[in-house]
């Protein structure tokens, strides 16, 4: 039997769609999302992402936290919260996000997901700004 600190899979996703609760011209809906994560057998998730911030900038975050199965009668269905840091929003865009010091950040990301077999689907909220709904594959 395998440690609970061992990894239980790799976890790769990409974006599907994005959506913002206050649409602006300027939001980009489209962030090419490449997400790398770590599942491990307690639940807790490391990983790493880049993709193109709201505002069409290179931005990179790196992050940990838990997954949580609160329903005994669908146990594919989880809820996720991380935190990490994000990386990306600069100059004008500098003040998009609370906290953002030479463009790093801190940041908590709630989701809310589903896996069937090997394919996975999450919705994440970004703070106040939106929701991006992401699918992907474990190995």
């Amino acid at each position: 039997m395998e440690p609970e600190s061992a990894p239980h899979n790799v976890y790769f996703s990409t974006s599907i769609a994005t959506r913002h609760f206050r649409p602006d011209p300027a939001h980009n809906n489209t962030q090419h999302l490449l997400n790398l994560e770590w599942n491990y057998r307690d639940n807790t998730v490391v990983g790493g992402a880049h993709f193109k911030n709201s505002y069409r900038q290179p931005t990179t975050l790196l992050y940990w936290g838990k997954k949580y199965h609160p329903f005994d009668a669908s146990p594919n269905t989880y809820v996720k919260v991380v935190g990490g840091v994000i990386h990306g929003y600069k100059d004008e865009y500098q003040d998009k996000i609370p906290l953002n010091k030479y463009g790093t950040a801190p940041v908590v990301l709630p989701a809310v997901g589903y896996c069937y077999k090997q394919l996975c689907t999450e919705v994440i909220v970004f703070g106040t700004a939106g929701a991006m709904w992401t699918g992907g594959v474990r190995f």
